[in-house]
C-alpha cells in the first residue's frame, strides 16, 4: 500500500510539474504576445500619424496643383495676348516697311527728275544771265552796262508771259523789238544810244519805261496774250500802235483788217501781207519759248523742291513709325521671353507636383494597406491571448488541483508512514 501511494505521489509530482511548466509558458506567451502587441500598438499609431501626414501632404500638393494650374492658364493666355499684339505689331511694322520703301524709291525718281529739271534750269539761267539767246549786239550793252553808267532792267522779251500757242505770233509780230532793251529814263537811253553810236555797236532799240503813260487801254487779242502789267500794256499801246492793234487768228483767211495767225502771218489794213520765214534752216531759235521754258522750269524746280521736302518730311515720319514699332517689337518681345521662361519653369514645377503627387497617393495607399495589415495582426494577438489565457486558466486549474492531490496523498502517506512504524516497533 505505501509503494503504492509512493507511486500515485510521484504520478502526482509529474503532473504538478507539468502544469506548473504549462501555466509558465502560459505566461511567458501571454508576456510575448502582450510586448508584440504593445508593438504593434506603436506601430499602427505611428502608421496613423503618418497617414495623417500624407494626407496633409497629398491635400497641400493637390492645392499648389490647382493654384499652379490656374497660373500656368494664366500665363498661357498672356503669352497669347502679348503673341498676338507682336503679331499685330509686326503687321504694322511690315506695312511701314513697305510704304516706305515705296515712298523712298518715289522719292529718288522724285529726286532724278527734280534733279534733271534743276541742272537744265541752271544751264538756261546762265544762259539768260549772259544774255546768250539775244544778239550780239544786245549781249555786249548788257555786258558793258557798268561802263556805260546805267542800271538796265533787261529786254522787252523779259516783261512777256506768252502762251506757247501765241508765241510764234508774237513774235513775228515783234520781230527784233522783242530784244529792245528797257531803261528807267530818257538819260540812261541817251547815253546806251551814245555808246552804240561811238562804239560801232550795231542797230538797238531802247525803250524808257518809266510806266507814266496814260494811255486808255484798247481791247485787243494781242494784249491778251502778252500776260504784261497795265501800265507796260499802255506804254506799248502807245509805242507800238499798229503792233498792238493787231489781232490774233487762227488763219489768214480772218475778216480782220490788221491780224497775226498763229503761224506768224501778219496783215496790215488788209493791205501788207508778211508770210513765210526768216531763216528756212531756223530751228529752236524762238526767244519767248526760250522764256517761257526756263518760266516753266523754275515752277517746276519749286515744285519739285516742295515735293521733295514733303517727301523726305514724310519719309523721316514712316522712318520714326518704323523704329517705334521696331522698338516696341523688340520691348514685347523680351516681355513674352520672361512670361515664356515663367510658363516654362512653373510647367516643369507642375510635373515635379504631378510626381509628388503621385508618390503621395502611393504613400497613402501603403500606409493604409499596412495599417489594415497590422490591425489584422492585432486581432490575431488578441485571439492569441484569449486563447493564452485560457490555456493559462486551465493549466492553473489542473496544477491546483495536482498540488491538492499531491497534498491529500502525502498526508495519506504519513498516515500510512506511522501505521507501518508502529506495525514494526
Amino acid at each position: 500500500e505505501l509503494r503504492e501511494i509512493e507511486t500515485e505521489i510521484e504520478k502526482y509530482r509529474n503532473e504538478l510539474l507539468t502544469h506548473t511548466a504549462a501555466v509558465e509558458r502560459f505566461a511567458e506567451i501571454q508576456r510575448q504576445l502582450e510586448n508584440t502587441s504593445e508593438r504593434l500598438q506603436e506601430r499602427l499609431e505611428g502608421l496613423k500619424r503618418e497617414g495623417e501626414r500624407a494626407e496633409v501632404s497629398h491635400s497641400e500638393h493637390l492645392t499648389e496643383n490647382t493654384s499652379l494650374e490656374k497660373s500656368i492658364a494664366e500665363i498661357r493666355e498672356k503669352v497669347k495676348k502679348l503673341q498676338s499684339d507682336r503679331n499685330k505689331l509686326q503687321e504694322e511694322k511690315n506695312e511701314i516697311k513697305q510704304n516706305l520703301q515705296s515712298d523712298e524709291k518715289a522719292l529718288g525718281k522724285l529726286r532724278e527728275e527734280f534733279s534733271r529739271v534743276r541742272h537744265r534750269l541752271e544751264t538756261l539761267k546762265e544762259l539768260d544771265e549772259k544774255r546768250a539767246v539775244y544778239a550780239p549786239n544786245v549781249q555786249k550793252i548788257f555786258a558793258e552796262q557798268n561802263k556805260i553808267g546805267v542800271k538796265l532792267l533787261g529786254t522787252l522779251a523779259d516783261k512777256f508771259t506768252v502762251e506757247e500757242s501765241a508765241e510764234k505770233a508774237v513774235e513775228n509780230l515783234f520781230g527784233t523789238f522783242l530784244q529792245t532793251i528797257l531803261v528807267e529814263t530818257e538819260e540812261e537811253a541817251r547815253k546806251v544810244a551814245k555808246y552804240v553810236r561811238e562804239n560801232n555797236v550795231g542797230r538797238v532799240s531802247i525803250l524808257v519805261n518809266n510806266s507814266e503813260s496814260d494811255t486808255k487801254t484798247t481791247k485787243s487779242v494781242t494784249s491778251n496774250f502778252l500776260g504784261i502789267s497795265d501800265s507796260l500794256l499802255n506804254l506799248l499801246l502807245e509805242v507800238f500802235p499798229r503792233e498792238m492793234s493787231s489781232q490774233i487768228v487762227e488763219n489768214i483767211d480772218a475778216k480782220f483788217d490788221s491780224f497775226v495767225t498763229t503761224d506768224g502771218d501778219i496783215v496790215f489794213k488788209s493791205k501788207l501781207f508778211v508770210s513765210g520765214k526768216a531763216n528756212q534752216n531756223e530751228k529752236n531759235s524762238s526767244l519767248l519759248g526760250f522764256k517761257r521754258e526756263l518760266r516753266e522750269l523754275q515752277t517746276k524746280s519749286e515744285k519739285f523742291a516742295k515735293e521733295v521736302e514733303k517727301s523726305e518730311k514724310e519719309i523721316t515720319k514712316l522712318r520714326e513709325k518704323l523704329s517705334l514699332k521696331e522698338t516696341q517689337i523688340s520691348d514685347l518681345q523680351i516681355v513674352i521671353t520672361v512670361a515664356e521662361r515663367e510658363l516654362l519653369s512653373q510647367e516643369i514645377q507642375a510635373r515635379t507636383l504631378s510626381q509628388e503627387i503621385d508618390r503621395a497617393e502611393r504613400h497613402k495607399k501603403v500606409v493604409a494597406e499596412e495599417t489594415k495589415q497590422i490591425e489584422r495582426e492585432l486581432a490575431e494577438i488578441v485571439s492569441k491571448q484569449n486563447d493564452a489565457k485560457s490555456n493559462a486558466k486551465n493549466a492553473e486549474l489542473a496544477r491546483q488541483s495536482a498540488s491538492e492531490k499531491l497534498t491529500e496523498i502525502s498526508e495519506k502517506i504519513g498516515v500510512a508512514r506511522n501505521k507501518v512504524e508502529k506495525e514494526n516497533s
